[in-house]
């Protein structure tokens, strides 16, 4: 009895591991503290932008890397997810080579040179900080927010879903305890 309840288990957890295609995606938060603000040309200890990022190891390299990546929020935006003249041009995470990516969007209203075009760019580059540019008619403005030695990078790891294997493994543990919980039982008549 015994054996069949421990291949019924075995034979349970295969049949799930097998439907088990991908993995859940991890998911982190980030964030940025202190910035060299170009339009005040000081240091702004308060000044804070961050956001989350997921995506699932396919390749089992230990890193998150462009092609598996889904999600990249920066104050509220998910660049990787957007269409356009939006997105994230290159992405890696893993915990010995931190977080490098590049990522942005332009928006752009009405057509020039009429009286109400307007352009805006953002981009967000993990090697020196964030550059804002915006047009209106005669009017060019650009503004950088740069990291500096000061400013306090963090990165959180968020609670994980647990996987499908994970699951399986419990069921074919619970699974053999009580076969051999029964055994014991019997044993002991």
């Amino acid at each position: 009895m015994l054996k069949k309840m421990i291949v019924s288990g075995l034979l349970a957890a295969s049949a799930t591991l097998a439907h088990a295609e991908t993995a859940a995606p991890s998911r982190w938060e980030f964030s940025w503290t202190g910035f060299q603000l170009s339009s005040v040309f000081q240091f702004q200890p308060d000044v804070t932008h961050g956001g989350t990022f997921g995506g699932v190891d396919a390749n089992h390299n230990g890193a998150i890397e462009l092609g598996e990546l889904t999600e990249l929020k920066i104050d509220g935006f998910d660049y990787a997810t957007c269409g356009g003249e939006c997105g994230v041009k290159s992405f890696s995470y893993s915990q010995g080579g931190g977080l490098n990516f590049v990522a942005g969007k332009t928006e752009r209203w009405g057509t020039p040179p009429g009286p109400d075009w307007a352009i805006y760019t953002v981009e967000y580059n993990t090697d020196f900080g964030i550059e804002y540019e915006s047009a209106q008619q005669m009017h060019h403005d650009w503004e950088g927010a740069y990291f500096t030695s000061e400013t306090v990078k963090t990165i959180t790891q968020l609670t994980p879903v647990p996987e499908p294997e994970s699951y399986a493994m419990l069921g074919a543990g619970l699974l053999l305890l009580a076969g051999v919980a029964r055994s014991r039982k019997k044993a002991g008549r």
